[in-house]
């Protein structure tokens, strides 16, 4: 099942009145990278750089990309090392 974003990209920048270079610059990725995040083609790019776009807007990285928390879980060994993507409060108890 695909996962679906909660959080549209496209509108969280549009509503800061930034144009795609304007994001691009202020998360340090490139232009051409951006667009293809923004438009639905962004599967193989780090995580950081998602992150990175993510901290600009000022969002979670999972509310943005849903689809990166499996990786991103799978890297950091489980839930204590999610808290440099995510805020403490956010990570599910069991």
């Amino acid at each position: 099942m695909k996962k679906r974003r909660v959080l549209n990209l496209r509108e969280l920048r549009k509503a800061k009145g930034w144009t795609q270079q304007d994001l691009a610059e202020r998360a340090g990725v490139n232009l051409s990278n951006y667009n293809a995040i923004e438009n639905g083609r962004g599967r193989g790019f780090k995580v950081v750089m998602k992150q990175g776009i993510a901290n600009v807007l000022g969002v979670n990285l999972f509310d943005l990309f849903p689809e990166e928390r499996e990786k991103v879980e799978e890297i950091c060994g489980g839930r204590r090392q999610l808290q440099m993507f995510i805020p403490r409060e956010e990570i599910k108890r069991d």
